[in-house]
């Protein structure tokens, strides 16, 4: 896959508070069906948060699509506690 983009959505109690739109894959980093790892993509939101307890409360949503009309949600997980 050569064009590729993701939005990737902060939810807090489900309810969407920062959007980050990136290039997942492109003609100089393309996406190959048979690679044994897939292509790194670094996100950081703008969000603060200050407590553990209140990390637990957030979820990032992975939308990808090649076209904005056929925009896929392909996962939802919790943010890691590596991250805070």
């Amino acid at each position: 896959i050569q064009n590729l983009q993701g939005d990737f959505v902060l939810c807090y109690n489900n309810k969407p508070v920062e959007t980050i739109t990136t290039s997942v894959a492109n003609k100089k980093q393309p996406l190959y069906s048979y690679a044994n790892k897939p292509n790194e993509v670094p996100i950081n939101f703008a969000t603060k948060i200050y407590s553990k307890k209140e990390l637990e409360n957030y979820t990032v949503k992975i939308y990808l699509y090649k076209d904005e009309k056929y925009k896929t949600l392909i996962g939802e997980n919790s943010v890691s506690l590596k991250s805070f």
